[in-house]
């Protein structure tokens, strides 16, 4: 889902943060866990995703004459402990099947909407899957079975988004 997109609500008002409305979707259809343990995991891995969206974004931005270093450095130096720490993660506190889903839920609809728009799509930012695959191995196979699964449709139908 790009930021642009937009959500009108029951009430018809305009609503236009990507993430609450992605969480009201799932948690509408059943899609966001009730476990309070599960929820927490999913917020966790939904903040390092914001963490690293962050990091992105500083690099993207970065004055004209300094942003060859800062996305290098992005790639080299920055990008690649927060995806060890995600996959020691989600191996840690999910377990070895974490990365052989078969249900969709939040968190996997944040890791997708992230990691194609930042690093699998040839016209963003950080087009460098090497980077993911690299650092975190199963990470990149749990994206890929994502990806080239359940959200293939979506991906090669949804309009291009701007950031």
């Amino acid at each position: 889902m790009c930021i642009r997109d937009r959500y009108m609500g029951k009430n018809g008002k305009f609503q236009a943060q990507q993430i609450p409305i992605v969480r009201w979707i799932c948690q509408t259809h059943n899609l966001y866990p009730t476990d309070p343990d599960h929820v927490y995991h999913v917020e966790v891995a939904t903040e390092v995703i914001n963490d690293m969206r962050s990091i992105v974004t500083k690099a993207w931005f970065s004055p004209p004459e300094q942003k060859e270093e800062a996305m290098k450095k992005l790639l080299t130096e920055e990008v690649p402990p927060q995806l060890k720490a995600l996959e020691n993660y989600f191996t840690q506190y999910c377990g070895e099947n974490a990365w052989d889903k078969n249900s969709i839920g939040f968190a996997d609809i944040q890791m997708v909407d992230f990691f194609t728009n930042i690093f699998f799509h040839p016209d963003r930012v950080a087009h460098s899957g090497a980077v993911v695959e690299e650092n975190a191995p199963n990470f990149k196979k749990y994206l890929d079975n994502l990806i080239n699964g359940p959200f293939k449709d979506y991906l090669s139908s949804r309009p291009s988004c701007s950031y």
